[in-house]
């Protein structure tokens, strides 16, 4: 503020006897003054006053202090009493001191005005009033951008607040006070509100709203997509959309999942790692589990149970597996390895229960056209095929192994074949062995020496189109059962590292101490470990396909808010 002098003129009895260039002044006023040498005043160090009824009403210090009600001024113009500022205008005194309406302010009692100070500022920072100066700030402001603790915008922002913590939280909230509050943070483009977020202090959900709460994150930590009441982590609810999780990887690389799922500890009960639930009426035929390759169908499980393996369209059994080779594999339809001492394990396993029919318990079928395949390929260490008839109180004929050959051309047809060779001599190869033309004794091939226990003895290699083996046990669609525990698949590892082969499956030196596996009971571990592979592969998609849906929405989202920036 320029400084303000104001002079106050009394009226009462002065007698000034002081010369001024040869004058005096004269309480009637004065002419012919020359305002370069004439003054009222000291010319010494003295004080100059001014009284009133014999009181200093007003005086001036030899350093031009003025005092005015004060005879101790400490500044240009010190008043002690009321300052009445009357006459002109608000824009009168902005333009003469740029100090604000003084004139409208009335009365000023007691106060100390101090001219304001201008610190040190920073071009397009906002300046702040610190008690004494204007100074600078942390506010940047450069007409279209706008910024907190930073005057660096990041990407297309016009808005950027940093946070000056070193560690910890930081950067901005939204606060309200009350009861029953939903503070928002929203979105608008050209005027018209498109979305927000927001916590409601009631329920402590936050809530993304696109035409409607679309994802909910509530108190528990549990996470809501297309519900707002979530009763899982994550709890996805699709509505009409085609897929509720989709999962896109562009990883390249050999290690990796799409999707993980993985349990850190054991359950305390046979709880699913991944549940698959269908309302009821649903039909059979559609899929639960479709793995494509290249476009290609490579592994489905439709909703009657059945699984296919490289096939499109099932049969009516319930594995189908297809031999083709698209991945220069190994050309078997099925492939199996158990590792067990026990004789009743097999690689393999396969029983028929029908009392009424003459089913299979293991069929092969080789179709490849004339001369081309085998049914059943079987081959050993110790035997290569066994077969067992048990006819009990059955009166018709049952067979231990049982041969046939047809066809429709010429050609060899041999129901059973043997061949043998590589003995030290002649007599010691035998291709198929009977002691009595009635075949009631057992059966030898390739050995004069009988096994005590076994009908038949082959000493040498076995290979048959076709092999049936009647089981004793049951076919392990149990594992398909609600009551079966699946075991999770970290203690499945776990068992694995510990004994180096799977749980159940006879290891390899289980399988040279018992001299080899019974083709029965290792077929049944073996289907029960491919319907528990079968299993593991229908939770895997389970959660597949919840984080292939959370991954759409995400990306919508992601792509809400880039078109929002």
């Amino acid at each position: 503020m320029k400084k303000l002098l104001i002079v106050l003129m009394t009226g009462s009895l002065m007698t000034l006897s002081l010369k001024t260039n040869a004058q005096n002044w004269s309480l009637t006023g004065n002419a012919g003054t020359n305002p370069a040498t004439d003054f009222i005043g000291t010319s010494d160090a003295k004080v100059l006053k001014i009284k009133t009824n014999n009181q200093v009403r007003m005086l001036i210090k030899s350093n031009g202090d003025v005092g005015v009600g004060t005879s101790t001024p400490t500044s240009k113009l010190h008043v002690n009493g009321v300052i009445t500022a009357t006459g002109g205008t608000s824009s009168d005194w902005n333009s003469s001191f740029a100090w604000g309406n003084h004139a409208l302010a009335g009365y000023l009692t007691s106060f100390t005005e101090i001219d304001p100070q201008v610190g040190a500022n920073v071009s397009n920072f906002v300046s702040k009033w610190d008690g004494t100066a204007l100074v600078g700030s942390n506010i940047f402001n450069s007409g279209n951008n706008f910024g907190l603790n930073t005057s660096t915008m990041i990407g297309s922002a016009n808005f950027v607040v940093q946070n000056p913590n070193a560690s910890g939280y930081g950067g901005m909230y939204i606060n309200q006070t009350g009861v029953s509050l939903k503070p928002f943070y929203g979105y608008a483009v050209n005027g018209t509100a498109s979305c927000w977020t927001s916590f409601d202090q009631t329920s402590g959900n936050w809530s993304v709203n696109n035409g409607g709460d679309r994802f909910v994150v509530d108190n528990a930590g549990q996470v809501g997509i297309g519900t707002t009441t979530p009763n899982y982590f994550l709890d996805i609810q699709a509505g009409s959309a085609l897929r509720a999780l989709n999962a896109v990887s562009n990883v390249v690389g050999s290690s990796g999942q799409i999707i993980n799922f993985e349990r850190t500890s054991a359950p305390a009960s046979a709880n699913d790692i991944v549940q698959i639930t269908v309302p009821a009426g649903s039909p059979n035929d559609f899929q639960f589990i479709e793995a494509d390759k290249g476009g290609s169908n490579r592994f489905q499980v439709n909703g009657d149970g059945s699984v296919g393996i490289g096939f499109s369209t099932l049969n009516t059994a319930r594995l189908n597996v297809d031999g083709a080779n698209p991945d220069n594999k190994k050309l078997y339809g099925i492939y199996s390895s158990v590792d067990s001492a026990s004789l009743s394990s097999a690689a393999i396993y396969g029983e028929h229960t029908s009392t009424t029919s003459d089913g299979r318990g293991v069929y092969g079928k080789s179709s490849g056209g004339p001369g081309i395949g085998y049914g059943v390929y079987g081959e050993s260490g110790y035997i290569g095929t066994r077969g067992l008839a048990s006819g009990t109180t059955y009166t018709g004929t049952s067979y231990g192994v049982y041969g046939s050959a047809s066809g429709s051309t010429a050609g060899t047809r041999i129901g059973v074949y043997g061949s043998a060779s590589g003995a030290a001599t002649a007599e010691s190869n035998w291709g198929g062995y009977f002691p009595t033309k009635t075949y009631t004794s057992e059966i030898r091939v390739g050995t004069t020496g009988g096994a005590t226990g076994f009908i038949a003895c082959i000493g040498g290699k076995l290979i048959a189109e076709e092999v049936r083996v009647e089981l004793e046990t049951t076919w392990p669609d149990y594992v398909f059962s609600d009551e079966y525990n699946l075991m999770p698949l970290e203690q499945l590892k776990k068992e694995i590292n510990q004994h180096k082969h799977l749980p159940g499956i006879p290891s390899a030196a289980q399988i040279e101490e018992q001299g080899g596996v019974d083709l029965g009971a290792i077929q049944t571990k073996l289907v029960e470990k491919v319907e528990e592979l079968t299993l593991y592969i229908i939770q895997l998609k389970e959660q597949n396909d919840k984080l292939q849906a959370t991954n759409e929405k995400l990306q919508v989202r992601m792509t809400a808010i880039e078109n929002n920036k």
